[in-house]
């Protein structure tokens, strides 16, 4: 109908709401866009030369020892960034002595699980959730729990040291694995990870 002034009156208008939404909404995209980032289907066209092996055997190994109590949440594909997003940030490269100081029964960030994503500690402090599996044995503590929790609703390998016995577990589809040895979780870490040990 060649109605040019209203045609420039809408594409005006149209240009001033997107930039408008932009701006009101600048935050909610900011989230979305990390999260998209963060998904680990984008982790396999950028794996890294992984150290997180040796790392993490050292620390459990030492933990183990001393009996220290520790719950490492180890993400797979399924994303754990409600975890992370619910713990306190933490976005440091693992570290065997940063792991342990982490759990150190005095430590302010003890309580609750580890998260790590690639060979990165992202967060600690996380609460996982609790099995609701009746057939659980009633004996089993809260992080044997909580690992077996998660480890039902997601696909993440999870590693628990006992604080009172000092022996090691894992949790993976909704299965324990008690008193595993240093050689027995390696073998669960290469299996369920791909990973390799890394000098």
């Amino acid at each position: 109908l060649q109605l040019d002034r209203l045609a420039f009156l809408f594409n005006s208008i149209s240009q001033s709401v997107v930039i408008g939404l932009i701006v009101v909404f600048h935050p909610e995209i900011r989230r979305a866009i990390n999260h998209i980032g963060d998904a680990p289907i984008f982790g396999r066209f950028f794996k890294p030369d992984t150290k997180i092996m040796p790392r993490l055997l050292r620390a459990v190994a030492r933990m183990s020892k001393e009996r220290v109590g520790a719950l490492i949440a180890i993400e797979r594909e399924a994303s754990l960034g409600d975890l992370i997003d619910n713990g306190i940030t933490i976005d440091a490269e693992l570290n065997s002595y940063l792991l342990e100081s982490i759990f150190f029964p005095k430590s302010a960030l003890h309580d609750g699980a580890v998260v790590v994503r690639d060979d990165r500690i992202v967060a600690a402090s996380c609460l996982l959730p609790l099995s609701q599996n009746p057939e659980v044995d009633k004996r089993l503590g809260t992080r044997h729990r909580a690992g077996l929790g998660l480890s039902e609703e997601t696909d993440a390998l999870i590693v628990i040291v006992s604080e009172e016995t000092g022996k090691i577990s894992t949790a993976q589809g909704g299965k324990l694995n008690f008193d595993l040895s240093l050689e027995q979780l390696e073998k669960v870490l290469e299996e369920s990870l791909g990973l390799k040990q890394s000098s």
